[in-house]
């Protein structure tokens, strides 16, 4: 809490190729949305919020370190028109995927068994605190 060692805002993108001059791009979006593990939209991802008072509400000493992390994700379309059969698109939608946060006191030895975002966050600022 007293230091932020990073802290990158991320978003999701769509995009398409060739751009597409449709006025429908949002009945598009839905019927992906349809087909998709999540939501096809252009958004912010931020799941930290609760981490500051997650960190708070434990016990403090000079070692902890709080993380959230997340992995990029990319899904990848083949757009099609009724009405424009010769011609396909392709959308891109890249957004954020196995969120996780935690906490981790850098004193102690980190399980072998720990998730892939504790692993990373201890091996890159608790080995050199």
């Amino acid at each position: 809490m007293r230091q932020t060692l990073i802290d990158a805002p991320v978003g999701s993108t769509i995009s398409f190729s060739p751009r597409p001059k449709w006025d429908n791009v949002n009945e598009v979006l839905m019927a992906a949305s349809a087909v998709s593990e999540t939501t096809v939209a252009e958004e912010s991802y931020d799941a930290s919020d609760g981490l500051e008072s997650l960190i708070r509400s434990s016990d403090q000493s000079a070692g902890l370190l709080g993380y959230w992390a997340a992995r990029p994700v990319t899904y990848t379309y083949s757009v099609q028109c009724l009405n424009e059969q010769q011609s396909r698109y392709t959308l891109v939608f890249e957004t954020w995927s196995d969120s996780e946060f935690g906490i981790l006191d850098c004193k102690l030895r980190l399980d072998a068994m720990a998730q892939w975002a504790a692993q990373a966050a201890y091996e890159s600022y608790c080995q050199f605190s």
